[in-house]
């Protein structure tokens, strides 16, 4: 259903379409891959010039993540002493990004992908998409991160034990992407971070486009053990979002 865009150049795309995207060769290479690479080369070149040759073609391991679970975001359902009429969930969690093995061999976060499904019934478009990274010890205190592997979990349920609205405010959050008003049909929102800094439409760390520009900043920020987290948000009463599915898919090179 989710493919990867192939405009490698881009350090930022955002797709808005009412089709779905054509189907792709999906590869997920492992680290034994990149390994079995680097033995075969090692025959012929030295390696140095083996690791050139690997990282200008962008050979690197990737870790994928996909759920295509019918969710309804409705701000209406809940009442926030601090935020008023607000629904916020984790919709999708990432698998996290693989250990440190040795002094010599650490994962190093290069690429992220994230494509979503939805469609959205509002006014305007602050009801949006965010992405988190979710630290190791997340897992160990907040019980929302364990069960946001099984399915999508809504993180505003009063009676929820570790979903208190101050703790969405511990995060760092970078604006994936807000549904378009006015289209009658689901919409495909697909976003490309790299190392690379980006042109940086944020201009007011408050304002519904957080982080807008700014995802070299979560590549970077990456370390090994952490996740990455699709948050989604109707921000005011009335507000709708219908989300069919996501994906997200996190490359990185072993240093």
């Amino acid at each position: 259903m989710f493919t990867s865009l192939e405009d490698h150049d881009s350090q930022t795309i955002s797709v808005y379409q009412t089709e779905l995207p054509t189907e792709a060769v999906n590869l997920i290479l492992k680290p034994k891959d990149i390994q079995d690479v680097r033995e075969l080369l090692r025959r012929l070149l030295p390696l140095e010039l083996i690791e050139n040759i690997l990282e200008e073609v962008e050979y690197w391991p990737r870790i994928h993540a996909e759920r295509t679970r019918d969710i309804f975001v409705d701000s209406r359902q809940i009442y926030n002493h601090q935020l008023g009429y607000q629904s916020t969930w984790c919709y999708l969690l990432s698998p996290p990004l693989p250990p440190v093995r040795s002094d010599s061999v650490r994962p190093k976060a290069r690429r992220v992908e994230i494509q979503i499904k939805a469609f959205h019934e509002g006014w305007r478009p602050p009801s949006c998409f965010e992405a988190i990274i979710v630290k190791p010890h997340h897992k160990r205190d907040l019980t929302w991160v364990s069960e946001a592997l099984k399915e999508p979990v809504n993180l505003l349920l009063l009676d929820h034990p570790s979903s208190p609205a101050h703790s969405l405010f511990s995060f760092t959050h970078w604006h994936i992407a807000a549904n378009a008003v006015g289209i009658d049909a689901p919409q495909y929102h697909s976003v490309v971070w790299t190392r690379e800094a980006e042109k940086s439409n944020c201009t007011n760390a408050d304002d519904s486009l957080v982080r807008e520009g700014l995802g070299h900043e979560l590549v970077r920020l990456l370390e090994p053990g952490d996740r990455i987290a699709i948050l989604v948000s109707s921000e005011q009463r009335g507000w709708e979002k219908r989300v069919y599915g996501a994906s997200i898919d996190i490359e990185y090179s072993i240093c």
